[in-house]
């Protein structure tokens, strides 16, 4: 059934046309998914008046927590580069080792 016919019945008889029942068909769904929200709604605010108390408590461990990295960081950024260099070092001994035993090899 094309729109301008469901239109057309509606105008005939709006108390049973195809129009009015589809109508009547969402207003039933639109209903039952407001409820649903309305649920949802509910317990999401039960939800979240129940962390409010966390987000009290944690909030003083972010702060310390953040005042620590920052606190912390020119060291990470020292010891990184801390590492780097041992790193280096550590091949240049390993290459320096590796060449020391080819040396006293000849003298064997």
């Amino acid at each position: 059934m094309s729109l301008i016919d469901k239109f057309e019945s509606l105008i005939d008889n709006p108390v049973n046309s195809p129009f009015t029942r589809e109508f009547e068909q969402f207003t039933r769904e639109f209903g039952r998914f407001t409820r649903e929200f309305e649920q949802f709604t509910r317990e999401f605010g039960r939800f979240t008046r129940e962390f409010e108390p966390f987000t009290r408590e944690f909030g003083p461990f972010t702060r310390e927590f953040g005042r620590f990295t920052r606190e912390f960081g020119p060291f990470t950024r020292v010891f990184g580069q801390f590492t780097r260099e041992f790193r280096q070092f550590t091949r240049e001994f390993r290459q320096f080792t590796r060449e020391f035993a080819l040396f006293t090899r000849e003298f064997d």
